[in-house]
């Protein structure tokens, strides 16, 4: 997934647990054209050899950031099992505006940010190679138009 913003910090390495897993902190401001006074802030982790990719950026650089996400659990000294989650970001850019005409294939929420929902509600994201209805218009983006297809479930619609 990628998402783009602003890095608004970054942090030092670190280094945990006996085998000495060394791992760096970042922030990225991604911006809420809605209301400005309530923008996200992601922490993203860079571990191995990608430990110093964010030291070429500055506080306040549009990035581009490129991650997976990453989830386990664990049980603390207590007893008591955690899930841990990380976003784990694996290619960090510079962002160039110019680009992004060539990115306007690509699905919402490939991007960041905020997307505005078409149709005034939620979109869900296509799943595997799903294909839309012939009876869709043509000009319609692949998986934006429609309904999910049905998975069963009960009279709600839902999967589950």
């Amino acid at each position: 997934m990628d998402i783009i913003g602003k890095l608004y910090r970054k942090g030092q390495v670190q280094t945990r647990g006996a085998n000495g897993f060394q791992f760096r902190e970042f922030i990225i401001e991604v911006a809420n054209p809605q209301n400005p006074a309530w923008n996200n802030y992601v922490p993203f982790q860079i571990s191995g050899n990608s430990l110093n990719a964010i030291d070429n950026f500055n506080e306040g650089d549009e990035l581009q950031v490129t991650f997976d996400i990453r989830g386990r659990m664990w049980t603390n000294p207590q007893g008591e099992e955690r899930c841990i989650m990380n976003l784990n970001a694996w290619r960090i850019n510079a962002y160039n505006p110019a680009m992004a005409g060539q990115m306007q294939g690509q699905m919402p929420g490939q991007m960041g940010g905020y997307q505005t929902p078409m149709n005034g509600g939620y979109q869900q994201p296509p799943m595997g190679n799903f294909q839309q209805p012939a009876m869709q218009p043509a000009a319609a983006p692949q998986g934006m138009g429609g309904s999910m297809p049905d998975a069963g479930g009960d009279a709600s619609g839902l999967p589950f």
